[in-house]
């Protein structure tokens, strides 16, 4: 027989690694959003540089 409480704690398990998941997704995207903003800055010095 399904113990209700323990199919519960189950979903509560399951909805907070999906929302630490979410959580990890986000923060590597800023991460990557920094990155690629710090190579557009590489490539402009570069471009200045190269025009002299």
């Amino acid at each position: 027989k399904l113990d209700p409480r323990r199919c519960a704690r189950k979903h509560d398990s399951y909805i907070q690694s999906r929302a630490d998941t979410m959580q990890n997704i986000e923060s590597t995207i800023v991460e990557l959003g920094s990155i690629f903003q710090q190579l557009a800055h590489m490539v402009k010095e570069q471009e200045e540089t190269i025009q002299r």
